[in-house]
């Protein structure tokens, strides 16, 4: 993949393994998500989308 995509785009990439981890243990464990975590999740969110959209 690193041979394709720039390390500056690539890495940011890595920060969605805690939003996909937060989606699977509310949808399989039943887990709740609280609002500050939630919060940070869109945090990380916006902040891959602004990284993305800047290289």
């Amino acid at each position: 993949m690193l041979a394709r995509v720039p390390v500056s785009a690539a890495y940011p990439m890595a920060s969605l393994g805690y939003v996909v981890a937060a989606a699977t243990g509310v949808m399989l464990l039943g887990e709740t998500v609280t609002l500050g975590r939630a919060i940070g999740l869109v945090v990380i969110c916006l902040g891959v989308f602004i990284v993305g959209r800047t290289v």
